[in-house]
């Protein structure tokens, strides 16, 4: 997991034509980005990974799927899902980087991270489970290797 968020990739988003938008969607309980898979997932290649926390589940779900730079949504058979940790009580992403894509400004951390034309600097992701005392997972904070250039297939 952290080799996907560090390899995190800021694709253009389509379909963007005022300013440029890397497609990178994070929000407290949910993260939405473009990394590159390995090849023996069978879908070795840039994809969509999505982590979802479902707190009505009490689980973590990881989800990806081939990524269409053209920007036609792929069928959702396209996608697999599968829980990455179950007995979670809370997930929380922040995002470290400046409020505005004007890198001049001071970075803080953040709970939402959309709509901007680079990826935050870093991702601090915490678990914690229903069964706190039984099972640990340490804060994960995660430096995208490429956070500005945008990456744009032909």
């Amino acid at each position: 997991l952290r080799r996907r968020i560090s390899e995190a990739a800021p694709v253009r988003k389509q379909g963007q034509s005022d300013k440029p938008v890397v497609d990178f969607d994070g929000e407290r309980t949910h993260l939405s980005f473009v990394t590159v898979m390995p090849v023996h997932l069978e879908t070795g290649g840039y994809a969509r990974l999505d982590l979802d926390f479902r707190p009505d589940l009490e689980k973590l779900l990881l989800r990806w799927q081939p990524y269409d730079f053209s920007g036609d949504a792929k069928r959702s058979a396209d996608a697999e899902t599968r829980v990455l940790l179950d007995g979670v009580a809370e997930v929380s992403f922040a995002y470290f980087g400046s409020a505005a894509d004007d890198t001049d400004q001071a970075s803080a951390w953040q709970n939402e991270w959309k709509g901007r034309g680079r990826l935050p600097a870093l991702i601090d992701l915490r678990v914690r489970f229903v069964a706190s005392g039984l099972r640990h997972w340490p804060d994960m904070v995660v430096a995208p290797m490429v956070t500005s250039t945008l990456v744009r297939r032909r």
